[in-house]
């Protein structure tokens, strides 16, 4: 997801909205069985040291998306400046 001209408490504040209706929405699986759905999400940010072009921007969202997979469901993390920001759930 996109969100030019976004702060990062904006870019956050929307990463919070889509994991919280991810999770709100259980998958209806045969047999009518529920499965739960939980998500994780990495964030980068454009102009930063470092991240100064698209491939620079789309590689730092890959790292931070991998890094908040490893941390674990509905985890969060920021790629910025070439340091790491993770949030995990509550």
């Amino acid at each position: 997801m996109l969100l030019p001209t976004t702060h990062m408490a904006g870019a956050l504040e929307g990463v919070e909205r889509v994991l919280v209706s991810i999770a709100a929405r259980p998958i209806e699986a045969p047999g009518g069985r529920h499965i739960d759905v939980r998500g994780s999400a990495g964030l980068a940010l454009y102009p930063t040291r470092g991240v100064t072009n698209r491939e620079s921007l789309l590689r730092a969202a890959d790292l931070a998306t991998r890094r908040a997979e490893t941390e674990g469901p509905g985890s969060r993390c920021v790629h910025s400046d070439q340091t790491w920001v993770v949030e995990r759930p509550r």
